[in-house]
């Protein structure tokens, strides 16, 4: 059955005029362009402006976390010293002159553990043994270096956390590198401990 219409079809293609018969091939191939169009093109013309214009925004993201970074790599952060020589009140403590920034080593170690995400990667951690501030009595610098790794929303919400705590920081060096950052710094605290 098939077949024979497929043989009428032929027969009767072959009685038509070749003006006819290029006139019905043209008419054939703009149906066809049509359905293409329709049903192919347009949806991937669509979908790619969508992924356009999300990428758009994920560049304007990235250029805004960019932005943030910078300020962390460029930020004077106060040193304990700094912070000394601005302190107005004396006490028979010497570490009153330092305020919020005076924990103890321990609390420092529960303090860090208690910010750092599970997705964030320790890549290095060292304690440094205590250091006698100079022209103090009896204040100590207990330090401690890490290096963390992480994409850049995470490292900038551990810096902004790290940023609220009790503890000076300093020596910050930020790596950026195919897909993840890496910060290096060294974060210390004050206290009376030589440990």
């Amino acid at each position: 059955m098939f077949e024979n219409t497929v043989v009428k079809i032929g027969q009767r293609f072959n009685q038509l005029t070749l003006r006819e018969r290029i006139l019905l091939l043209l008419a054939i191939v703009v149906v066809f362009h049509a359905i293409w169009e329709y049903s192919v093109l347009n949806p991937l013309e669509a979908k790619y402006k969508m992924v356009e214009l999300r990428l758009e925004q994920l560049q304007k993201q990235n250029r805004t976390l960019d932005k943030q970074l910078q300020h962390y790599a460029n930020q004077d952060i106060p040193t304990a010293l700094q912070i000394k020589n601005t302190a107005t009140t004396s006490s028979d403590d010497p570490l009153k002159q330092y305020g919020k920034w005076s924990v103890t080593a321990t609390e420092m170690l529960t303090l860090l553990k208690q910010i750092l995400p599970k997705q964030l990667d320790m890549m290095e951690f060292k304690k440094w043994a205590s250091v006698p501030l100079p022209d103090t009595d009896g204040v100590y610098k207990q330090s401690i270096s890490l290096r963390v790794q992480g994409t850049k929303k995470q490292i900038l919400q551990y810096l902004q956390k790290l940023e609220t705590l009790p503890l000076y920081w300093e020596d910050v060096q930020i790596t950026i590198q195919k897909q993840y950052i890496q910060v290096k710094l060294q974060i210390y605290t004050l206290n009376q401990e030589k440990v």
